[in-house]
């Protein structure tokens, strides 16, 4: 079956909700990114010290927007990250009440489309040794959407002892799915 929507998703640093019901995307994410794990030299000046766990991911966000006919059939709107190993993880879901309240706030307004967010604050994210493609997909009544992807490659190690650090994020983390 065919369905009339349209979901845009993207992956960023943070998200941060802001007053009125808007929401500022921090640091959106070009679609091939390197990874670094490293997290500096020691005090000899030596190679980077490795983490804990030297590919987990501290955070990765994203934020998808749903526009749909209101007259479309579906009762909710599940949302998938899959790893570069086919590792597929749960990544929230628009539940069928705010599907609804979209789709009758677009009809008592003569509007021709609903619209629907899901946005997510993930954590401790571990990565395949050579990174790869990581997709977050949406499932629509069994049919899957891909929604936006990452093409990811891992730092090899340091050569140099000044190689430029990531910044860190600056505000809470956020997940809920919201009408708009």
């Amino acid at each position: 079956m065919t369905y009339l929507l349209n979901i845009m998703g993207f992956f960023c640093e943070d998200i941060r909700q802001e007053n009125d019901n808007v929401v500022t995307l921090v640091g959106l994410l070009p679609d091939n990114i390197n990874i670094d794990f490293r997290t500096g030299t020691t005090k000899d000046g030596e190679e980077p010290a490795p983490r804990q766990s030297n590919r987990v991911l501290g955070k990765l966000c994203f934020f998808a927007r749903t526009n749909f006919d209101p007259k479309e059939q579906f009762k909710t709107l599940p949302f998938f990250l899959v790893f570069p190993d086919g590792t597929k993880m749960p990544a929230g879901e628009v539940k069928e009440d705010t599907i609804e309240k979209a789709k009758e706030k677009a009809l008592e307004h003569s509007l021709p489309f609903a619209g629907v967010t899901i946005r997510a604050t993930l954590a401790g994210l571990n990565f395949p040794k050579n990174g790869g493609l990581i997709r977050l997909e949406a499932d629509v009544n069994g049919e899957v959407q891909v929604v936006a992807v990452l093409n990811t490659t891992i730092v090899p190690k340091a050569t140099s002892s000044t190689e430029h650090q990531p910044p860190s994020s600056q505000s809470a983390p956020a997940s809920l799915a919201t009408t708009h």
